[in-house]
């Protein structure tokens, strides 16, 4: 069946294309996508600490795909295997081919909870170093947006504040494993992505410039809390609050029914931030640790 083909840094765009179907036909099949947004994003982007590792078969059709991030600290990996093409022993043999690669250790996602990639990582005795909460709530159908405390004011993004806002996302998220670590390319990346609207990224400006923000991304009738950031300067003053409820109020004007977020675990305070703003927890996603061992 071949073997393993590495690629360091972008993919031709014919090959991008094979790895995003081949990653919607596992979501199609499985009910949550195995690559997230960020490593698709890095199918054609430049960055060459990532590494791409390819398994077709005689025919030249793609029948597994893996991912490797070696800029995280530790590198991080996603992968997906054709759901026509499993049980086959490629899900070990892209795993065998991420160990070569970082030999050191490696987190790889397994995402949604009872799911194949779970069973897979329990298979292998992977630990589960980190986990992702999935929270969603019902949305009404309208909702009052309501108003920043005295010496902030709410407005729309705009291209001049892209430098503004990352380095507010930056010092947000200074201990954040991959938000905290995006660049003016990353951000540039999503601005350019179809359901990029400027009126889903809110700013909150303080006396000193921008303080907070939050970010909406619309899909069908869904809409998701994408990030939530407060500069750690202007913590305290209930900007937290203010921005879900300012999300959620524009999400039910957008027309969507169902708000969702994503959020670590074991950040204990956001999580009840979430819970006292009515989500729930819908579902879990796991980073589990590989190691020098395949079992």
């Amino acid at each position: 069946m071949g073997s393993n083909l590495t690629v360091r840094g972008p993919l031709d765009d014919v090959v991008a294309v094979e790895v995003r179907a081949l990653a919607a036909a596992a979501a199609h099949a499985d009910g949550v996508p195995p690559i997230s947004e960020q490593p698709l994003l890095n199918l054609t982007a430049d960055h060459h600490d990532v590494v791409h590792v390819l398994r077709r078969d005689g025919a030249g059709k793609l029948l597994a795909y893996a991912q490797l991030d070696l800029g995280g600290a530790p590198p991080t990996a996603e992968m997906a295997v054709s759901p026509d093409a499993r049980r086959r022993g490629l899900g070990t043999s892209l795993l065998e081919g991420l160990r070569a690669l970082a030999p050191d250790g490696f987190g790889l996602w397994a995402y949604g909870h009872g799911t194949g990639a779970q069973a897979f990582a329990e298979h292998h005795r992977l630990e589960t170093v980190r986990e992702l909460f999935v929270m969603d709530r019902p949305l009404p159908g309208t909702a009052t947006r309501p108003t920043p405390p005295d010496g902030y004011t709410l407005r729309t993004f705009t291209p001049d504040d892209a430098d503004a806002w990352l380095a507010l996302n930056a010092r947000a998220f200074a201990h954040h494993p991959e938000q905290g670590r995006l660049t003016r390319a990353d951000l540039d990346a999503r601005l350019a992505e179809p359901w990029f609207r400027a009126d889903d990224l809110l700013l909150v400006d303080g006396p000193d410039g921008p303080a907070a923000f939050v970010w909406t991304k619309v899909v069908g009738t869904d809409g998701e809390l994408y990030v939530v950031a407060v500069d750690p300067g202007h913590q305290g003053r209930g900007l937290g609050r203010l921005l879900t409820e300012v999300a959620l109020a524009h999400l039910a004007a957008r027309g969507c029914t169902r708000a969702l977020l994503y959020v670590d675990g074991d950040n204990l305070r956001a999580v009840n931030v979430y819970r006292r703003a009515g989500f729930d927890l819908a579902d879990r996603h796991v980073l589990v640790r590989g190691t020098s061992a395949i079992s």
